[in-house]
């Protein structure tokens, strides 16, 4: 939380969130466990809920972390009903196998010792013939891949350690990167990211490998992490609280391995050229993100190639620096131009034939309707979303949709909703998916999505020949609207209009 927006300091959003530590335990006790564990509900709404083995199991690991945090500060360790929590879970693991011979549910064994920090099991039939090598030995999900990998290394099993670092290095293989983030993908391959649990579990199994932990793509996986890490559908900005504490819990340990856990950290940087810093800060715990902006005459000369940067860190923590730059292309390109998005664009005449305009075919004509299409291509999933600015041509006048007898309904009722996932409310409306909020102003056109996943998709608009003569057709840009370093310009060409004399 950047503590600059929420009035309070770090500090003090920090001690009242100790304060607040106890009532909170004392509430949970009351209101959700139970003689048979934790229970998903309060019992004053629905009585005693339900359980279950994740639920109890992922109370046991949080609790046990929590604990060895407050021991390592030297806290007052709380009181624990950890061992309560932990028989809960192998009762109702028990019960999950009752009359089923042939079936063994190997990632939930993966999650109980993950969980409990130790490979002992209940002294029961159900577990004559459970070993760890045997775990090991099963195709087992990605999450429960990388929960054998951390227990190998919490319990110290030098046996196993081989086969620790191959199951870590296979996942980082599958990882992909999304400018200043990196996310581990469902499969080799893959265009979708995994869960938040396993980004989070990764995250703490490469910290473990000493030359991972150095990898540029590890802190990329801690940037998409802290940034929200992986939402599952555009409507739904919600993350489970199980998901967000581990996420946190992962974070907190990536920061005390880096020695971030009190950032104390001057950042310096100059350009070699010159004896003024464009950057000097200081970072501490709940310091915000240092923003600088210069025009480029000040960083060197007009028109030259930027010369080197230097940078000076002194104290400890980590820190992160991104550059962006807003400009004018100096070039036409015909082609594309790709940066993480894949962005083309064509004009077609307004009509059932809809042909296709030609830079070295048949001009314009003033007074004819065209439609524009953009097509935008991401090769991942983009959950902060993505904006289209496409830039008119002097000769082009672009049709607001809302001004329309009958404006489309995305744009009456749901435009202004920062979730709003039109795939749900218009499911016989595919040209509304991608990009249902439009924004058209007198000189650009705006398309814009709350989350883009992995393809192919096309936002248009129309608009009415104003004016006789050539044009250039300024290219479209579209960019993530979380990372702007990701985006792509489109293809441009020359616009020709004949004279009004000659359409008459």
């Amino acid at each position: 939380i950047n503590a600059e927006y929420m009035g309070p300091s770090a500090v003090t959003l920090l001690n009242d969130a100790v304060a607040l530590r106890s009532e909170c335990i004392d509430l949970l006790l009351a209101e959700y466990d139970s003689p048979d564990g934790l229970r998903y509900v309060p019992r004053r709404v629905y009585g005693w809920g339900w359980t279950s083995v994740e639920l109890n199991a992922y109370a046991v690991y949080v609790w046990r972390t929590v604990r060895k945090a407050e021991a390592s500060m030297g806290r007052k360790l709380l009181s624990s009903k950890a061992d309560s929590w932990e028989r809960a879970a192998w009762d109702d693991f028990t019960r999950r196998h009752q009359g089923m011979s042939d079936y063994f549910d190997w990632n939930a064994l993966a999650l109980m010792w993950y969980s409990t920090g130790k490979t002992i099991t209940p002294d029961t039939d159900l577990f004559d013939s459970v070993s760890f090598q045997e775990l090991l030995n099963q195709q087992l999900s990605t999450q429960s891949r990388l929960m054998v990998a951390l227990i190998i290394e919490e319990i110290g099993m030098d046996d196993h350690r081989d086969a620790m670092e191959r199951i870590v290095r296979s996942i980082a293989n599958d990882m992909r990167v999304q400018g200043r983030t990196s996310y581990i993908a469902r499969s080799s391959g893959s265009q979708h990211a995994e869960s938040n649990m396993v980004q989070a579990l990764g995250l703490d199994a490469m910290m473990v490998l000493t030359d991972l932990s150095e990898d540029p793509l590890v802190e990329k996986l801690a940037n998409y992490l802290a940034n929200g890490g992986f939402r599952s559908r555009p409507v739904f900005n919600y993350e489970g609280l199980q998901s967000m504490v581990r996420r946190a819990l992962s974070l907190a340990s990536y920061d005390e391995r880096k020695g971030s856990t009190n950032p104390n950290l001057r950042l310096q940087g100059k350009i070699a050229s010159s004896a003024i810093p464009f950057l000097d800060a200081q970072f501490l715990a709940g310091t915000g993100p240092v923003g600088k902006s210069y025009a480029w005459e000040e960083l060197g000369e007009t028109g030259a190639l930027l010369p080197a940067m230097h940078f000076k860190a002194t104290g400890s923590g980590e820190a992160s620096v991104n550059f962006g730059i807003d400009f004018v292309p100096a070039e036409i390109f015909s082609d594309p131009v790709y940066f993480g998005l894949f962005v083309e664009k064509v004009i077609t005449i307004d009509g059932p034939e809809g042909i296709r305009y030609e830079p070295n075919g048949t001009s314009l004509q003033p007074g004819q309707s065209v439609i524009v299409t953009i097509q935008i291509t991401t090769p991942d999933d983009l959950q902060s979303g993505v904006t289209v600015i496409d830039p008119l041509p002097g000769c082009l006048e672009a049709v607001d949709p809302n001004l329309s007898a009958f404006p489309s309904p995305v744009m009456r009722g749901h435009s202004a909703m920062r979730n709003f996932d039109a795939v749900s409310y218009f499911p016989r409306r595919p040209d509304l998916w991608s990009f249902p909020r439009k924004e058209v102003r007198k000189d650009a056109v705006l398309c814009i999505a709350t989350y883009l996943w992995a393809g192919t998709h096309t936002c248009s608009y129309q608009a009415i020949v104003v004016t006789s003569g050539e044009f250039t057709l300024p290219p479209t840009k579209a960019s993530a609207t979380g990372q702007p370093e990701l985006m792509g310009l489109s293809n441009t060409h020359v616009l020709r209009v004949a004279s009004r004399r000659g359409s008459v």
